[in-house]
């Protein structure tokens, strides 16, 4: 058996314990990129849901249950019967199964690769965000309907009524709601690439969004977005829990304080290199770019107070091919 150099291309906390992780394997010069899908609990080992002939890097969950996979030239492998797919999957993308069973179909939902997949808790609705801008609105496994927004979507959050708002490569925002799309107004930030690459809800509903050209944007409930005063590095994603707002950057976590209109950094950890950032019941789940021969996750449980973490650990995936 030889060790693979894999990377962990996505992670989705699912419950309390539970998360989905997209496992990349570029290596195999034989065929495309084979990206793994596991369901990973603390002090178990992970169980292998479905391998994808591909890379698929958006994770959306559904009511739930329903598990949508999602990536290469607008393929999706899902786990929901009866999905109504656009097209049937291609001859040479082919999915694998631990023990040959058949919980899964792939077919091809888009024409250009899926950047995103979002799914909701209450219902088993999923929107799939392409490359080329297109957005996909499933309800119960039918298009309901088409939406177009600008090309190249990175970044997404939603809100308690399943409004989605979402962040593009050319920093751009979107609305997406039961009207429809509509782009929500940003500054000038004078960066031609402004990418969003992280956006949250806080408490209060005001909406956050943060670059990795250096800026942090926020939109409360009622106003347009305004650029924030707040230290100029690479921003990688933002989170809420407990209560405060957390960033992860090239330089590390950190808390994030906000006082009259300014953004105070606090350092929590640097010894990674944190890339996305998800919060799940009051936890913070972090991909690190940092390279390591056993692929890993980052787990933060933050303390009574926003300097401190009550614990920070890497949750590592074994994993041999032949």
């Amino acid at each position: 058996m030889q060790e693979q150099p894999l990377f962990i291309a996505t992670l989705k906390p699912v419950s309390e314990g539970i998360q989905l992780v997209a496992l990349v394997n570029p290596t195999d010069k034989t065929a495309l990129p084979h990206t793994h899908l596991y369901a990973v609990a603390e002090n178990k080992p992970p169980i292998l849901l479905v391998t994808g002939n591909a890379v698929f890097t958006g994770i959306g969950l559904s009511a739930k249950k329903y598990i949508y996979f999602a990536g290469y030239n607008g393929h999706v492998i899902t786990n929901c019967p009866n999905f109504e797919f656009e097209e049937s999957s291609r001859d040479d993308l082919i999915r694998y199964e631990p023990n040959g069973s058949s919980k899964f179909l792939m077919g091809r939902v888009a024409n250009s690769d899926i950047t995103l997949a979002i799914g909701f808790e209450s219902s088993n609705t999923v929107l799939f965000c392409a490359k080329d801008g297109s957005v996909f609105d499933y309800a119960d496994s039918i298009l309901r309907r088409r939406l177009a927004i600008s090309s190249d979507p990175v970044s997404f959050c939603y809100d308690h009524m399943e409004n989605v708002y979402v962040g593009t490569e050319e920093g751009r925002v979107w609305l997406i709601d039961a009207e429809g799309a509509l782009e929500l107004p940003m500054p000038e930030t004078g960066v031609p690439r402004a990418v969003i690459t992280g956006m949250a809800i806080a408490p209060s509903g005001d909406l956050y969004a943060v670059s990795r050209n250096g800026f942090i944007a926020k939109k409360p409930t009622d106003d347009d977005f305004s650029i924030m005063k707040a230290p100029i590095i690479h921003y990688n994603g933002v989170a809420f829990a407990n209560g405060n707002m957390y960033v992860s950057a090239r330089e590390g976590l950190f808390a994030a304080k906000e006082s009259d209109g300014e953004i105070i950094l606090i350092p929590l950890r640097d010894t990674f290199n944190p890339l996305s950032l998800l919060s799940n019941n009051n936890e913070l789940y972090l991909t690190s770019a940092t390279p390591q021969t056993t692929p890993y996750f980052v787990k933060a449980i933050p303390g009574s107070k926003i300097d401190q973490l009550d614990a920070c650990y890497t949750m590592n995936l074994l994993y041999e091919v032949n």
